[in-house]
């Protein structure tokens, strides 16, 4: 399947419509995240500058009219000496009040709760020893962790952005890989435990598919489904589920849709309890940043890679 840059398109695969453009207060956001707070929905975004954390219960009239609350991690009462971050990449929220900030450089998570202002917990990523991607983690700073979807038994799944794009499964030293499944993916509702420890590790890697020239961000979809969000290749994929762990397989993607061409940086992706997917894009100043796509049902059939 043919690339997609600058306006060239993705082959045979099929287009999404935009049904709306909303505003996030950010500028250049680089994640967004949904989730049901004690039945309340909830959507989230972190933007690299600040960086700052925007987040809103969701009215009927969606985040159109949503109210956003804007915090600036670097203001917020913090457990110890946590680094300087300025690198904040991705986020994913848990189902009571729990927000996980994914740092680009220096590579960690930052665990925030949202609801007190105040930031929980800090969390080292380690990926001595696992093959594949530990050389190029810690060689290439500004290509380590772009995306994040939280699991249950306090693991996380990270996405990582490029040379080479891929998933990698972190959690307590010593815990075995769940793998990715709808079984092992958090749902929007449930609370994350958040481990006891200082640092997480790598217990599984898949690179991605070649379809995608990078990875942009990830999100879990209907009935729990993994979506995967390319920059560079403007487009969605959905991910083959299960990934087993241990294997070495790739994250095949077993259908794609691409984003409409007046989509630029697509750097966060989200579902809505309705199946709509939202797309955040990075600009320089705030705008309207936040395109609404219909529901996952309504898509056309998308293209399978070569």
């Amino acid at each position: 399947m043919a690339k997609r840059h600058d306006g060239v398109e993705h082959g045979s695969a099929p287009a999404l419509e935009i049904r709306g453009r909303d505003e996030i207060p950010l500028r250049e956001v680089s994640g967004l995240a949904f989730a049901h707070w004690r039945g309340d929905p909830v959507l989230a975004a972190v933007g690299d500058r600040g960086p700052d954390v925007a987040y809103a219960r969701l009215p009927s009239g969606g985040p159109a009219k949503a109210d956003w609350l804007v915090l600036d991690l670097s203001t917020l009462e913090a457990p110890g000496a946590l680094p300087r971050v300025e690198q904040a990449e991705a986020i994913a929220l848990d189902g009571v009040r729990l927000g996980v900030v994914l740092i680009e450089d220096p590579a960690m998570l930052m665990v925030v709760d949202l609801a007190e202002r105040r930031i929980e917990h800090g969390y080292a990523l380690d990926v001595v020893g696992m093959a594949g991607v530990d050389r190029a983690w810690a060689e290439d700073g500004s290509s380590r962790g772009e995306g994040l979807v939280l699991m249950r038994g306090g693991h996380v799944l990270v996405v990582k952005e490029k040379r080479p794009g891929g998933l990698l499964e972190f959690g307590p030293d010593g815990s075995p890989p769940q793998g990715v499944s709808p079984a092992s993916l958090l749902p929007p509702g449930e609370p994350w435990e958040a481990p006891d420890a200082d640092r997480l590790v790598a217990l599984a890697w898949w690179p991605g598919d070649p379809a995608f020239d990078d990875l942009s961000d990830a999100a879990i979809g209907p009935e729990g489904s993994l979506f995967v969000l390319s920059d560079q290749s403007c487009a969605i994929g959905r991910v083959a589920l299960p990934l087993a762990a241990g294997t070495g397989a790739v994250a095949t993607l077993d259908r794609i849709w691409r984003l409409p061409d007046v989509i630029d940086k697509a750097e966060g992706l989200a579902f809505l309890p309705d199946g709509s997917a939202v797309v955040a894009v990075d600009h320089p100043k705030v705008g309207r940043n936040l395109a609404r796509l219909p529901p996952v049902a309504e898509w056309p059939d998308g293209s399978r890679p070569r």
